[in-house]
């Protein structure tokens, strides 16, 4: 399953992502923030997110977000 899901990215991101990317960030939260900022190259300012430091993104909107800038490659 952990391959299937890294192929999947690697194919929607067009890029080459490590073996171990399921296991480096077991969390949504943890590869999203992965994925934007070091593959994607996107800091907080470029998501047009306005977000406090107590505004957090529940997992759901995290989905939506990574779901959308898969459909985008």
């Amino acid at each position: 399953m952990a391959v299937e899901f890294k192929s999947k990215l690697e194919s929607k991101l067009n890029c080459s992502l490590s073996s171990t990317i399921a296991f480096d960030y077991p969390n949504l939260e943890t590869l999203s923030v992965y994925l934007l900022e070091e593959v994607l190259h996107l800091n907080q300012n470029d998501r047009e997110l306005e977000t406090t430091s107590s505004d957090r993104l529940c997992e759901e909107e995290l989905v939506k977000l990574l779901a959308e800038e898969l459909n985008r490659k």
